[in-house]
């Protein structure tokens, strides 16, 4: 099930778009304050938020952009009930929002809207599936064909081995990956029961940590190591 946060001032119309979406097989958070919309977004792994754009501090286009500061893959819908063309091109011009959608066109046709949008997003994941890896968790982007590390937007300089580390865990979430595994697929070594060869991965997997300040690197005792990345 996709999930979904909406903000939204009118918490008359909120709630029942918010039941509306969830009727069509959506998990909705819905929030009418931006302070607990920048909290649940920081906490939680969403798939989309929708932003109305009147908002009672900020108009959406600016309330996007500091979404985006927070988690940069998050996609972005705009829905507004404004009726001057000036404020959808303000959205559509900003190369962060996915789309503008107008709270008068029908619910059925803001509903393939949205559709449309995290279609889209599946659509773009696949074709840059083997040049892209994400970690929504920890708010990383690793650009395998160039080998450039981003966090929340900062460049991180890795080693080639704990790049290639860094992609052996992001491409395995939630598996618990042996240290004889890790060697065959980061070092190339197969069979090795040197303690010296696993130790090296240790401090690897010690210096990735610190880089990239996580805490998703699980320690499996007497094993391995696992990147638990929450669903």
């Amino acid at each position: 099930m996709r999930k979904v946060i909406y903000i939204d001032d009118d918490t008359e119309f909120g709630k029942l778009f918010s039941e509306f979406l969830e009727r069509n097989g959506f998990d909705i958070d819905f929030c009418s304050d931006i302070h607990e919309t920048l909290d649940k977004v920081k906490n939680n792994n969403y798939d989309l938020i929708i932003i109305d754009f009147f908002l009672k501090d900020f108009n959406g286009v600016q309330f996007a952009e500091l979404i985006n500061q927070i988690k940069p893959n998050l996609k972005i819908i705009i829905l507004s009930n404004s009726t001057t063309i000036n404020d959808e091109i303000e959205a559509l011009s900003s190369n962060i929002i996915d789309e503008f959608i107008k709270k008068e066109d029908t619910l059925n046709v803001i509903l393939a809207r949205i559709r449309k949008v995290m279609n889209l997003r599946n659509k773009k994941e696949s074709s840059n599936h083997n040049k892209v890896v994400y970690s929504n968790l920890e708010n990383l982007k690793v650009d395998i064909e160039n080998r450039i590390v981003t966090k929340n937007n900062k460049l991180i300089q890795l080693s080639f081995l704990e790049f290639d580390l860094l992609i052996t865990f992001l491409k395995n979430p939630n598996v618990c990956l042996s240290r004889q595994e890790l060697l065959n697929k980061v070092w190339k070594l197969e069979n090795s029961n040197n303690y010296t060869d696993t130790r090296t991965i240790d401090v690897h997997v010690m210096k990735l940590r610190k880089k990239l300040n996580v805490n998703c690197i699980k320690s499996i005792r007497g094993y391995g190591y696992c990147w638990y990345e929450k669903e």
